[in-house]
């Protein structure tokens, strides 16, 4: 069975990633798509700029390089060191749910859709033939030219390795993967699961902070790891959220 943290633990992770909203089922290699391959179009980003002045401006400025207190940078570099590595449907999830401030959720998906459109036109991602479509937000991967950079830190992440105690009896998991970001702090579901089987072994080691209730049930297995991705010195934690198992009994 999954564990889960507290609320109180679950809480702080959420507030920790509150920019990854939007939970998204992963999609096929094939189905990928990137901001430089022109995913919404001139006519959609002009629609989107009469929204944004009438209900984004007022917090996140004309230019959209933000208001001190009020409202965040949307430009570039912050505007992809928050979202690199998700979807686009991370960030729509996130405006569509949480904006305008005054009033979160209150308008239409198209003019949301729109919105972000306008947004990625501001910070020079090329226009195409075909509308922002909101099905297809999930498929659209946020990084730059130069591909995705590292996870930054205190992001939501997955990780898939074997979990273990130190000689401390503190658990940690080992032989772990690359962290990569999720926008759901919940253990996954059967067919994202399923999928995870598949995720490269890799040398890492992680720290794991606060894992509530006790794992006992998962050691020396295969699991799922979820939670806020800190960096230190001199080692790598996670601030867990979620822990499943996902695999048979494994060897260090």
């Amino acid at each position: 069975m999954p564990m889960t943290i507290s609320a109180l633990t679950l809480s702080a992770a959420l507030l920790g990633a509150a920019m990854l909203h939007a939970a998204a089922r992963q999609p096929s290699a094939n189905d990928i798509r990137h901001l430089q391959d022109g995913v919404y179009t001139e006519n959609q980003a002009a629609r989107g700029r009469v929204a944004y002045e009438n209900h984004c401006a007022m917090c996140h400025g004309d230019d959209l390089t933000g208001r001190a207190g009020i409202g965040s940078d949307l430009t570039e570099p912050r505007f992809l060191d928050r979202w690199s590595d998700g979807s686009l449907g991370d960030l729509f999830g996130y405006v569509s749910t949480r904006m305008p401030r005054t009033a979160p959720g209150s308008l239409s998906e198209s003019v949301y859709v729109d919105t972000v459109a306008y947004i990625l036109q501001k910070n020079g991602f090329p226009a195409g033939a075909q509308e922002l479509q909101p099905g297809s937000l999930g498929t659209v991967r946020m990084a730059g030219p130069e591909g995705s950079a590292a996870v930054p830190n205190y992001s939501l992440v997955r990780v898939v390795g074997c979990l273990t105690e130190n000689s401390e009896r503190k658990w940690q998991l080992v032989g772990a993967s690359a962290p990569s970001r999720t926008a759901n702090p919940e253990p996954s579901d059967a067919a994202e699961l399923t999928a995870l089987r598949s995720t490269a072994k890799g040398d890492l080691i992680f720290q794991l902070m606060n894992p509530y209730p006790s794992p006992d049930a998962h050691k020396s297995r295969l699991v799922e790891v979820k939670g806020l991705l800190i960096r230190m010195p001199t080692e790598l934690r996670l601030n867990v959220s979620a822990i499943q198992t996902i695999g048979d009994a494994c060897v260090n």
